[in-house]
Parts: structure tokens; sequence; C-alpha cells
């Protein structure tokens, strides 16, 4: 049961709890709050150490971050211990398993009773004799003879009945109520079959559509180029989109450049068709890349931050050896200050006209010895930003990223501002299943069995 055996079990009442005992609760507090915002993670503003009701849900979000948070805060060998649970839980999460991703589960257990001995060592344990961790042993077996543990796992029947009591109950008038919950399940259930026959519809009947999708209309239309100066922190914004455009033409031509009287039409969002991962079980997946300015709080409320996520850009010939036959190779981190549209009158055959205004990172350093992690920072050119205009279909999709810390974390760090105050990050794998999935490269191999 991964739910009960290893969300809660192994990982929320052991692991995070023998890591917050060497780390000390503070400073694991301030590392949560400080951890930058990504679509769909759970933000523990005021750490773990306050959270008074837990589900399989924060035992997940704190999974996510895990990781990357204990770097610098624990013994190398109480982090390599951690990343070995944390593997060891996701590869048990997937759906599709190969014999590289038995082995890869196995290994990590095997890792993790290799530096277990530190919390015995440090006073946390006086042993490791308890069922929950025992388990663990018989998922190699398990996988092997029955298959995929997804369907071995409590929390689908737990979540169902929210879906088929709770909410079926609260949409009754309370009374005469199992004839009326049976009848909006019924409604229910046609409503998802049809669903899913659209879904099948669209996928093999209707042409393909771009990966890269935007509203139908600009969130900020019409943007002066000093107010993209300011509110988008975009400085070189004129100067890289002029660059941009001289680029994509021959060198004979003399193209029209924007300048200063210009206005651009700019999106909040920009949505990234990904590609299905089996493994993980998602399928149509999509990937937000959010670039969104401060919005004033109305009176009695606060100030709405700023948002621009950082993604992973391809980048053609451009060698790392750091990332060289690895699933990084050909990308590099960049955080995404504006997503627009070329005006009218700059628009050119060969020049694309759906464009994102970026700040690069270095390339990818590493990986950390102990938690494997690749590390960037941020790039600069002559004492400024490195900064590009690019073509919103070089964004591949988006990333996260974890600072790195130091011995303790700075309690001035918030997680509005982390991006722009820390010097050095690491890419987190752990963002999601389906990205730890592309991380170790699941989901390539042919010899996949459910």
């Amino acid at each position: 049961d991964i739910l009960h055996q290893l969300h809660k079990g192994v990982f929320k009442d052991h692991l995070v709890e023998w890591c917050t005992s060497m780390a000390g609760v503070e400073e694991i507090d301030a590392r949560f709050q400080s951890i930058p915002d990504f679509p769909g993670l759970k933000h523990f503003s005021k750490g773990i150490s306050f959270v008074s009701q837990w589900t399989g849900r924060e035992h997940k979000e704190m999974q996510r971050v895990f990781v990357g948070l204990l770097v610098t805060a624990v013994q190398p060998a109480v982090l390599r211990a951690s990343v070995a649970v944390v593997n060891f839980i996701y590869y048990a999460q997937l759906h599709v398993h190969t014999s590289a991703t038995i082995e890869a589960l196995h290994t990590a257990l095997v890792t993790f009773h290799e530096n277990k001995d530190v919390f015995i060592q440090a006073g946390i344990r006086d042993d490791f004799n308890f069922p929950k961790l025992h388990s663990m042993v018989h998922y190699y077996d398990a996988i092997k003879t029955h298959g995929s543990l997804d369907g071995y796992n409590s929390e689908s029947p737990e979540r169902l009945h929210i879906d088929f009591a709770k909410d079926a109950y609260r949409a009754s008038n309370k009374h005469d109520f199992v004839a009326q919950m049976t009848i909006w399940l019924s409604r229910q259930e046609a409503i998802a079959r049809f669903s899913d026959y659209l879904d099948w519809h669209n996928r093999f009947h209707m042409p393909t559509t771009s990966t890269h999708l935007v509203a139908k209309h600009p969130g900020y239309p019409h943007l002066h180029v000093d107010t993209i100066a300011l509110d988008f922190r975009a400085s070189q914004f004129l100067p890289a989109l002029q660059a941009f455009i001289r680029c994509k033409c021959r060198p004979s031509q003399k193209p029209i450049v924007p300048n200063e009287f210009d206005r651009f039409n700019a999106y909040k969002i920009l949505a990234i068709r990904l590609p299905n991962s089996p493994a993980s079980g998602r399928y149509d997946e999509i990937a937000r890349v959010r670039a969104t300015r401060l919005v004033p709080g109305k009176t009695g409320h606060s100030d709405s931050s700023a948002v621009f996520d950082t993604v992973l850009v391809k980048v053609d010939g451009v060698l790392n050896s750091a990332t060289s036959g690895t699933p990084l190779e050909g990308l590099q981190v960049a955080q995404v200050r504006l997503i627009f549209d070329l005006p009218e009158h700059l628009r050119q055959p060969q020049i694309p006209h759906r464009l994102a205004y970026i700040e690069w990172f270095t390339q990818f350093r590493g990986p950390h010895p102990d938690s494997r992690l690749y590390s960037v920072k941020h790039a600069s050119r002559n004492r400024c930003p490195a900064v590009e205009v690019i073509p919103v279909e070089r964004i591949a999709r988006s990333c996260h990223l974890i600072p790195h810390f130091n011995t303790h974390c700075p309690r001035s760090w918030t997680s509005q501002d982390v991006l722009e105050v820390a010097e050095t990050f690491y890419y987190n794998p752990y963002i999601s299943l389906s990205e730890f999935c592309r991380y170790h490269s699941i989901g390539r191999l042919s010899d996949v069995s459910e």
C-alpha cells in the first residue's frame, strides 16, 4: 500500500522526522517557506511544523521538494539515505515497469540500507525494526509477480469515497438521499463517458494543433516599452528584440526594427503540450509557463506577487560535458520574463511572431555527489543578466529550481524573491512523477510491461 506504507509511513512518520531532528525544526521550516513557486505546487507558507492535519496530498507535496531542500542541511550519509527513500517511492508509483526500473527500485533500497546507520549514530534511532520499513523489501518481488502497484494503492478507493459518497451526498437535498445520490452518480458517469469519447475523437480525428498555446486575447494588450522594462523587469527588452530580428534576416536586408514608440501584446500564460508518459500515467499533459506582473491588492488585501517561471530551453550546438548523454543534453535553464507577439508591422515570413524574452542561467554543472542534482547559476554578460528573445517553440517545458541554502537558510528569503536573491540553484527532477520519468529516461525502452 503506497499511501500508508510509503507516503505516510516511511516518508512522513519516519524519514521527515529523522531529518527534522538532525537539521532543526526552524531550519527545515525556513527552507520550505523559501521554495520557489511552481504551477500546482503547494507552498508551506509557515513551514511543515504548523500543519495540523496531514493527508496524502501533503506527503506527496513534501516529496516534490524534499531532496533539494536537504542539501547542506544534513550530513552526506543522511542525504544519500533520503535520496534513496524518495527514489524508491517514485519508482514504486510507476504505472509501467521495465527490468531497468525494477532494478533501480531495488538499488534505491540497497543504498538506503548502506547509509541508514547514520541515524543510529546520531541517536535518532535505536534500530530499524518496524513493519513499514520491512514492507519495502517485498516491493521488488511484488512488482515482478503482480505488475505495477498503482492498482494496489488504497489512495484510489479513499479518493473514490469523496467522489462517490461525499460529493454525491452534498448534491442531494439531504432527504431521501440514497435515490438522489444514485441518479447524480449515473449522470456523472454519463458525462465522464462522453468526455472520454470526445477526447478519443479529438486525438485521432482532429488535425494536429500547435504544441505551444496562449489565450485567444492577450492578458496585457498594447504594452509600452517602458512598462515592459519596469513591470516585467525586462530592462534590455528593446535591444534584445532588435538583435533577434537582425539575426533572422540576411545581412543584405535592412529590416524594420522596433523602437520605444511601439506597443506589444503580451500573455500571462504559455501552455505547452507534453509527450505522453505511460510510466507516470500522464496523458495529454499541459505544462504552464507564467509571466505575470505584480497586481496591487485592493483595500485590506495584499498584493499578488509577480511570477516569472523557469523553463528548459532547447539550445543547438552548445556542448556541455556534464549533461552529455543524459536527458538534459541540449537543454538550458532560463527564466521567462515576457510572452508576447511581434507587432504586425514588424513581421516577416522568416521571423516567428510569438516570442519570449528570457534571462539565461548557466549551463548545468554537477551532479552533486550525494543528491545527484545538477546546479545552475544566473548567467551574466558584461555585468548584466544574459538575456535573449527566442521563439516560444524553443521552450521545451517548465522546470523547477531549488536554491542552494548554504549551511543556514537566510530568514529574509521568501518564495517570491528567492529566484532573484539566491546565487546557485538545483534543477529539481522530483517536481512531478512525469518529470522524474523524463529525467531517468523511463518510458523510452521498448521492453515495458504493465
